[in-house]
């Protein structure tokens, strides 16, 4: 399962949302960000329409696989770690409809690695 990213158009004209496929972190993007900014040449001017999307793909989250966090197991302290996809899901959040992402999937640092997935009121 791969993560998307998604960036809404700058220009009031356009206002789409495109898809990043090569982008892992949205704290590099710029603030003013255009559809001509976009490597993607299919989907790179604010003429050509907004790509379909999945459920999962549609649903916004805080954090992308490579996040440091601090999170709290339960009975542990609060430990630092990093999100990362889940190796048996292949997914590194899990959400609902209604309630949107629930949890996070993180690894810990220490001596042995572990890993959990963590409710996003203990991250």
């Amino acid at each position: 399962y791969g993560y998307e990213i998604w960036v809404q158009c700058s220009n009031q004209a356009c206002s789409k949302w495109r898809r990043l496929h090569n982008a892992s972190d949205t704290s590099v993007l710029v603030d003013v960000w255009t559809c001509d900014m976009n490597k993607d040449t299919m989907y790179n001017s604010c003429s050509t329409a907004e790509e379909d999307c999945s459920y999962e793909s549609d649903v916004e989250t805080d954090l992308q696989p490579g996040s440091l966090v601090w999170a709290k197991q339960f009975g542990y302290p609060w430990w630092p770690g990093m999100v990362e996809n889940d190796p048996e899901t292949e997914k590194y959040f899990l959400a609902s409809k209604k309630k949107g992402v629930m949890k996070y999937h993180v690894t810990f640092f220490d001596n042995v690695s572990s890993r959990s997935w963590i409710p996003t009121y203990f991250i």
